[in-house]
């Protein structure tokens, strides 16, 4: 298996939702049939592949992810704005309208309490994470400092799709990012138990690098 191995969502366009646990931001990702998503930048620009494209899901073994989410291994559905929707629910009130991403997560409004409880940490000077201010639940993360020819990306955690969505197949893990800054024991502990024993590692994020099996 290698970088060019096709990812596991279908092909068609599908739909996926999800929140925090509270209820009051909910969102969408509407994913477009397969030759409409922007191509992967998770690689050197001469090894990039029409195959392998976004959404991607991703098991995470950096530190600072590690840290902000609680999780040994956070999960991914790295994504690009324009597929996200947001619905959000603020304290008292019973009304929800559905905003687009392209909206609420423009990058001079992630210091603004203008989505509340959508509530955004600043981890360094061009990641924001997001989070519910009323249960506390990590949502998503976002950074300000996209390299030049990357779409606009937006990273949830996948923990945070609805179970309906979780259970299908498409979202089992194609990948693993950051290997190098992995925990031993973490590491060994997910290769153990991960459906697919032959997935590709990646020492950083791109994808054109590979770990020795």
């Amino acid at each position: 298996m290698n970088f060019q191995t096709k990812m596991p969502l279908p092909d068609h366009p599908f739909t996926a939702n999800g929140g925090c646990n509270c209820g009051s931001i909910r969102y969408r990702l509407n994913v477009p049939p397969f030759e409409e998503r922007p191509i992967s930048v998770y690689c050197d620009e001469h090894a990039k592949s029409d195959t392998v494209r976004f959404p991607q899901i991703l098991i995470d073994h950096c530190n600072d992810c590690r840290r902000a989410t609680g999780c040994l291994t956070p999960l991914w559905i790295a994504t690009t704005v324009s597929c996200i929707e947001f619905s959000i629910q603020a304290r008292g009130s019973t009304e929800r309208t559905w905003v687009k991403g392209n909206e609420i997560l423009k990058t001079e409004k992630l210091d603004s309490e203008e989505f509340l409880p959508l509530r955004w940490y600043r981890s360094s000077d061009t990641k924001f994470r997001g989070f519910c201010e009323i249960c506390g639940t990590s949502l998503c993360y976002r950074s300000s400092a996209l390299e030049d020819g990357w779409p606009d990306m937006v990273d949830f955690l996948l923990g945070t799709l609805d179970r309906e969505d979780l259970e299908k197949d498409w979202f089992i893990p194609e990948r693993e990012m950051w290997w190098e800054k992995g925990i031993p024991w973490v590491q060994d502990m997910v290769r153990a138990g991960t459906i697919k024993n032959d997935l590709p590692r990646h020492p950083l994020w791109k994808m054109n690098y590979h770990v020795s099996s």
